[in-house]
């Protein structure tokens, strides 16, 4: 099943890639080129609120957080080995629940 709002953004991403105008005629062709079909209401109401929107803008936020997240940058002030502590509490969190092996005892005994 077709995501609406996702085949939209994605053609919308498209034409503002091609330096097209985002507008509901061009949306419906390349959503047609994409042989995805989504109702009018949908193509219009992106047209609608892309009209006067920043592209670029958006563009560049998006790009600003990259794949997958980067985590925030530290802080003024901060040294970089802030984020330190808490790793390895993670990892002795990760051993003590590994040491259960010792106990004598196994779900499978």
């Amino acid at each position: 099943m077709v995501d609406f709002g996702e085949a939209c953004s994605l053609a919308a991403l498209s034409l503002h890639d091609a330096e097209k105008e985002i507008t509901a005629s061009n949306l419906k062709a390349t959503l047609s080129a994409f042989k995805v079909t989504v109702p009018a209401y949908v193509i219009d109401t992106f047209a609608n609120t892309l009209a006067n929107a920043d592209m670029n803008a958006f563009v560049k936020s998006l790009s600003a957080v990259g794949a997958g997240g980067a985590a925030a940058p530290a802080a003024a002030g901060e040294s970089k080995d802030a984020g330190a502590p808490v790793a390895k509490e993670a990892a002795k969190e990760e051993s003590d629940e590994e040491s259960d092996e010792d106990i004598g005892m196994s779900l499978f005994d």
